[in-house]
């Protein structure tokens, strides 16, 4: 009777610290939340290096180079790899989007933009992209905006006025079923640097004018529409987005529940 009494009060107590655990991700985790997907016909993604204002020795300018994606369903686009012949400039980027349940997201990554240190004027590259995630018919709750942070990194080169710079922002919508757009919130960012030599994993100086998106309803659309600018004159620049803290401790949390559920299944 006594062992009985025992593995049931030990089999009890696994529950519940099982059940506190889940509840830590339930309260995080807004479950009415419906995203269904990407409309890919309504999302897009264009990314340029502009290299015509790049100038090498003889003063010849480079090229520009696009690559498009449009319809776009999320997945990585961007300029691959690629070293203008006249400049020797470089450029390679890669941004994708996902979403579904409660949470969407647009990344960048492998983010490389270099101006070989004797060319004069500047080298750039620019995003733009529109997402637009599919509601179902639940809609998608009141949360914190969600916006990718930015860590860069590069060197500056010593020859006068160079500089390295990022600007860029993400304008949130809701579209409704009629197709009218409602302006949600707006994530800025920005960062320069002109001192010259290196820079390591400096998160970018980002801002929004809300921080929380309302209640969307039923089968209505979130659009995400955004800008971003990358410049150096002559230096090299990379960026790659980190994770948010929100997003680790889920993750951990629901690690945490496998691991201790794995080790009192074998006892």
């Amino acid at each position: 009777m006594k062992t009985e009494t025992t593995m049931k009060t030990n089999l009890f107590y696994k529950f519940s610290v099982l059940n506190i655990l889940a509840a830590a991700l339930f309260v995080a985790s807004p479950v009415r939340a419906q995203i269904l997907g990407i409309d890919a016909a309504n999302s897009f993604s264009t990314n340029v290096f502009y290299d015509s204002m790049s100038f090498n020795a003889l003063l010849q300018p480079g090229a520009n180079y696009v690559t498009s994606a449009n319809p776009w369903n999320g997945s990585a686009m961007g300029i691959n790899n690629v070293t203008d012949p006249t400049t020797g400039d470089f450029a390679n980027a890669s941004l994708n989007a996902a979403g579904g349940g409660f949470v969407y997201s647009v990344a960048l990554n492998n983010v490389t933009l270099t101006q070989t240190p004797t060319d004069t004027g500047y080298a750039e590259s620019i995003y733009l992209f529109q997402v637009a995630y599919s509601l179902g018919g639940s809609g998608l709750p009141s949360q914190a905006t969600l916006y990718p942070n930015l860590q860069v990194s590069g060197i500056v080169q010593n020859t006068g006025a160079s500089f390295a710079s990022l600007t860029g922002f993400i304008d949130y919508y809701d579209v409704d079923v009629t197709g009218v757009y409602t302006l949600l919130d707006t994530v800025s960012y920005n960062f320069y640097d002109s001192n010259p030599g290196p820079f390591n994993n400096v998160l970018v100086s980002s801002s929004f004018i809300n921080g929380i998106t309302p209640v969307l309803p039923a089968n209505s659309t979130l659009v995400l529409l955004g800008y971003f600018d990358f410049k150096v004159d002559p230096a090299s620049l990379s960026v790659e987005t980190v994770p948010e803290a929100s997003s680790s401790l889920l993750l951990g949390l629901a690690g945490l529940c496998g691991i201790l559920w794995r080790r009192w299944a074998v006892k």
